[in-house]
């Protein structure tokens, strides 16, 4: 993590702009990244009973892979995401990552997915994610890793295609040294690999197309030349499937509550 180094755009800036382009395509093909949401739905092992805060929620996509009894609350910086948690009734806060305004200690687990390498400030985001969790809540924080395929993908290929660029500061050895520090502790690292799985090819660049924003409209073959070179991706077992790795950062806030 590269804290404090250039001019980085943070979330709320960057979903400002192209919060729409990426719901629309999560509402309109839910599955190509369901082993990625039943994956973190596991290391966030929810329980009945539990209050959990999303955080960024994006369109609130995580609520149908967790236990109906469960007490959800979707945090996001961004206005449209904000509206499309709210169309489909679930609650929804529109703050920021690093200052939520909601209370000290309320909630048993807190989860994050893929919106951290938009924050190059994290220290402060885990420090608000310390405050918020109760004694013994436990935190996942699941993204891409420095160094990684993936990393590259975003930072090459997706970089090039959108208009904003795409300059992730993705996690490292500093993000579990700043947990550290924000008061957190049994803070290790978990890899997930799976794939995104697509009914065929021109399914997978439409979703790629609208979830990464490119504006710059890349030509469908170009685009499956990256996937193939850059992360082996291809037809096989039925679809169109992308190997995707993320890495999973997990924590507790010490405290009476078991981690």
């Amino acid at each position: 993590m590269r804290l404090n180094e250039g001019q980085i755009m943070d979330y709320s800036s960057i979903f400002a702009a192209r919060a729409h382009r990426y719901r629309d395509a999560q509402v309109r093909w839910p599955e190509i990244r369901r082993a990625e949401l039943e994956c973190f739905a596991t290391l966030l092992g929810v329980r009945d009973g539990e209050r959990i805060l999303d955080a960024p929620a994006g369109n609130g996509v995580l609520k149908s892979y967790l236990p109906s009894g469960c007490d959800y609350l979707a945090l996001d910086p961004a206005v449209d995401f904000v509206e499309a948690c709210r169309e489909q009734g679930l609650p929804v806060q529109c703050a920021p990552l690093r200052s939520s305004g909601l209370p000290d200690g309320h909630f048993d687990v807190l989860g994050s997915l893929t919106g951290l390498h938009h924050e190059s400030r994290r220290e402060e985001v885990y420090a608000e994610w310390w405050r918020l969790l109760k004694p013994g809540g436990r935190l996942v924080a699941m993204d891409v890793a420095v160094g990684s395929a993936v990393a590259g993908f975003l930072n090459g290929f997706v970089n090039c295609w959108n208009s904003q660029g795409h300059a992730g500061v993705f996690i490292d050895q500093a993000d579990e040294q700043a947990l550290r520090q924000a008061g957190f502790i049994e803070v290790r690292q978990v890899q997930c690999e799976y794939d995104w799985c697509a009914a065929d090819a021109e399914q997978m660049v439409g979703f790629m197309v609208d979830l990464f924003g490119l504006d710059r409209q890349p030509p469908a073959a170009l685009m499956l030349e990256a996937l193939a070179a850059q992360l082996d991706a291809g037809c096989r077992q039925g679809g169109y499937r992308v190997p995707w790795k993320l890495t999973a950062l997990l924590a507790c806030k010490p405290g009476r509550l078991p981690c």
